[in-house]
């Protein structure tokens, strides 16, 4: 389960997304339907991995600004500040904890605030869904 307020096309995360779902691992994805910033790259990313893994991967749009920066997995969870783009890599102070995923009170929690965003958000059920603007996104790439 992925939940990412920017989510930018870096070749590492798409190709580990991708493995990761041809091996059977269930992939959830959810952004904003209308981010406040880089919105077009959000879409492009997630239309990418719909399309390469021929729809398997799960996209959620939340009406909401998701502003949550968060990796679940089978053994770790991953949240903070830190969105998947090169400048967050790059040139960003920005920072995620990584914990195992084990029984307790903050993942029960952390997760139990995901799901409930997850309910009121949009699935997308094909990657043709997911409109965005080339112009806009091949810009935005410039800057994140």
């Amino acid at each position: 389960m992925i939940t990412m307020a920017y989510f930018s096309s870096l070749e590492n995360f798409i190709k580990e997304i991708l493995n990761a779902s041809k091996r059977g691992v269930e992939v959830t994805i959810m952004i904003p339907s209308d981010a406040n910033f880089q919105d077009d790259t959000n879409k492009k990313t997630v239309r990418k991995l719909m399309k390469l893994s021929n729809n398997k991967i799960n996209v959620y749009l939340s009406d909401k600004m998701v502003h949550t920066k968060m990796i679940i997995t089978e053994d770790y969870i991953s949240f903070g500040s830190c969105n998947i783009t090169k400048k967050a890599f790059n040139q960003l102070d920005e920072l995620n904890i990584f914990l195992k995923n084990i029984e307790c009170k903050l993942k029960d929690r952390l997760v139990s605030s995901i799901e409930e965003n997850y309910k009121s958000a949009k699935k997308v059920k094909s990657y043709k869904e997911i409109k965005y603007n080339k112009v806009l996104a091949g810009l935005e790439s410039f800057i994140i």
